[in-house]
């Protein structure tokens, strides 16, 4: 199985499926957008409030080292070229694995994502 997330999502609430998953020795791999926050919510905002945002920026934990504690295979990718062999890595591992995408090194998206706020925007 792979699975995809936002940091927001994931900090939230993936840690104890992906631990529950683990523990049972489901093979998996997530991957995983590290933009320290809630990213679509914080462009809807940006968008619809006049570039002003609230609650959507995080504290975010090291996704790599909090997933190699509990043993998975863990990379970061930092720039775009890197993550398809990061993935191949990862599906060939064999075991629970997660891909952080670190958007901050990366860059923002060509178009910012954040529903039909902006799609009226573009």
């Amino acid at each position: 199985m792979v699975r995809h997330d936002q940091e927001g999502a994931c900090s939230r609430d993936r840690g104890a499926d992906d631990l529950q998953a683990a523990g049972h020795e489901a093979w998996f791999v997530r991957t995983d957008v590290a933009d320290r926050g809630y990213g679509v919510i914080r462009n809807t905002q940006k968008a619809g409030y006049a570039g002003r945002v609230f609650g959507v920026d995080l504290q975010a934990p090291a996704l790599t080292q909090l997933a190699e504690t509990f043993g998975f295979e863990a990379s970061r990718v930092e720039s775009t070229s890197a993550f398809g062999p990061a993935l191949r890595a990862a599906l060939e591992a064999g075991k629970p694995s997660l891909v952080e995408v670190d958007m901050e090194t990366i860059g923002p998206y060509a178009v910012p994502f954040g529903g039909p706020v902006l799609d009226n925007k573009h």
